[in-house]
């Protein structure tokens, strides 16, 4: 199966499902800053995920 654009690549796909359980695991967090920085690393490698989760 050739790679028609980086979506289709495990690593990507892997690390999308990753960014989700991050955001979901700190969505009741009271510090804000704290979450600010888990969720600006989390989401370092892919586009915002704002519209999914």
């Amino acid at each position: 199966m050739a790679v028609q654009k980086f979506e289709d690549l495990l690593v990507w796909q892997k690390s999308q499902d990753l960014t989700i359980q991050i955001y979901k695991a700190f969505q009741d967090t009271k510090d804000f800053s704290f979450k600010h920085q888990i969720a600006k690393s989390a989401r370092c490698y892919i586009y915002p995920l704002d519209y999914i989760v």
